[in-house]
């Protein structure tokens, strides 16, 4: 219990400062709080124990690829490898954020630079995993199968029994901050488009190999879908000025050489 409220704590005081670059401080202490009162709504009846350090890492690591030098990213990526394998969709706002084209060398550049920042946390990863190769599995090591049957289920609930239904969860955890992380998308620094592809990144090999109704997995994800979701809900006078150099462009459509 204590590292789990140390690391809680220390994840919203990260994510505090985090959002400080580019909101107002009573705009950044809200999206902690609301990233605070999203978490009880992802309790489920036993404990994930990596996942409180997890939030920390993860923030932080994110943090480091928005300012941070590339080794900085790579060091606290394997850091956050060592505890959770969820850390290693991050590499994707990474090559999203620095690709600055489509054509093939500006993609060949980008993609092997991210390949060498990643590489560490991925070899680890697979090590690890060679390792203990003859370990059980706590389950089925794909339940694709199981999730989409259990979405398509939940899909005939009474809207009034949506409480129970919950393959949807993973859909209802953020709510309307799904749907506010992508309005006026252009508008937004590019470091916040290009973290969005963490998204699916992140939610497909959680589909494959998750079980996707124990939402406690999307956690991390507040941290991409909040900062996405304010700079559409709140006015300009709430959001600071971001640096030209830095947030020129577009993720979704990268500047030309």
């Amino acid at each position: 219990m204590l590292q789990r409220i140390l690391f809680v704590w220390l994840a919203f005081v990260m994510f505090h400062l985090y959002l400080r670059k580019w909101f107002a401080p009573g705009v950044a202490l809200a999206g902690v709080c609301m990233l605070a009162a999203i978490l009880p709504y992802t309790y489920i009846s036993d404990l994930q124990e990596s996942s409180s350090l997890l939030m920390l890492t993860f923030v932080v690591s994110l943090w480091a690829l928005r300012d941070g030098p590339s080794w900085l990213f790579a060091v606290l990526l394997l850091l956050g490898a060592l505890n959770n394998e969820t850390s290693l969709m991050l590499p994707t706002a990474y090559f999203a954020s620095r690709i600055q084209g489509f054509h093939p060398k500006q993609l060949w550049a980008t993609g092997w630079r991210t390949l060498a920042v990643a590489a560490p946390a991925f070899a680890y990863t697979l090590a690890i995993r060679y390792i203990t190769r003859d370990r059980p599995h706590l389950g089925a090591v794909l339940q694709l199968g199981d999730n989409l049957r259990g979405v398509w289920l939940s899909l005939g609930i009474s809207f009034f029994d949506y409480y129970r239904a919950r393959y949807l969860f993973i859909f209802l955890i953020f709510n309307v901050l799904w749907i506010y992380a992508f309005l006026g998308l252009k508008n937004k620094p590019r470091f916040v488009q290009a973290s969005l592809f963490i998204i699916p990144a992140f939610i497909i090999p959680h589909f494959i190999t998750g079980v996707i109704f124990e939402v406690r997995q999307m956690i991390p994800l507040g941290f991409v879908i909040i900062p996405a979701a304010f700079f559409w809900l709140f006015p300009k006078s709430d959001v600071k000025e971001t640096e030209p150099s830095k947030e020129a462009g577009s993720a979704f459509s990268p500047a030309s050489p």
